[in-house]
């Protein structure tokens, strides 16, 4: 089992907060969770903690962590500056991090990128050092989500999932083997 992530109340109030605004544009659907997004999102963000914005080490990422169209992936990122006095009990860092997200909703580009219709994944990563915390959001187009995966009557593996409207097809049918540590 994964250990839990101590940051999942974070990311699931920013994905409400962006999904109430996508629920203001007709024809736009919610953004879905994407955990391998989390995974490149995080990694970013602690890239950035460090160094400047750079799309080659963001596709990099995505690509490792198999968010697929990987080059088709775009992040925003926010930050909020702790103030060097306050020593607050929420180790998380729940309202700085909001904060951060909160000021990507004020800028008018990020803002237009959260309601695009053409993404429909968001990956949400968080990283923090003594003076900042930094929140990185990957969007990414894909053509279906994965709901649920349930163990089948005959042993195998049932995955319930919904196809974009952006296809055509009556379903799908598609299985990928690989090693228990990816």
């Amino acid at each position: 089992m994964p250990p839990l992530d101590k940051f999942r109340k974070i990311r699931r109030d920013v994905l409400q907060t962006i999904n109430d605004l996508r629920a203001k544009f007709p024809d736009t659907l919610p953004l879905n969770h994407d955990e391998y997004g989390n995974l490149a999102a995080d990694e970013y963000a602690h890239f950035l903690l460090t160094d400047e914005p750079n799309d080659a080490t963001l596709y990099k990422l995505c690509e490792y962590h198999n968010v697929i169209n990987a080059t088709k992936c775009v992040a925003i990122y926010g930050f909020s500056h702790l103030e060097d006095d306050f020593e607050s009990p929420d180790k998380t860092r729940h309202a700085e991090f909001m904060d951060a997200h909160g000021l990507l909703l004020e800028l008018q580009k990020e803002m237009k990128m959260l309601v695009d219709k053409q993404y429909t994944h968001i990956g949400i990563g968080l990283a923090m050092d003594a003076g900042k915390v930094l929140i990185v959001e990957v969007l990414s187009a894909k053509h279906f989500t994965v709901d649920r995966l349930n163990q089948s009557e005959n042993g195998g593996v049932e995955v319930v999932g919904r196809i974009f409207p952006s296809l055509t097809v009556g379903g799908m049918y598609a299985a990928r083997i690989c090693m228990l540590s990816n």
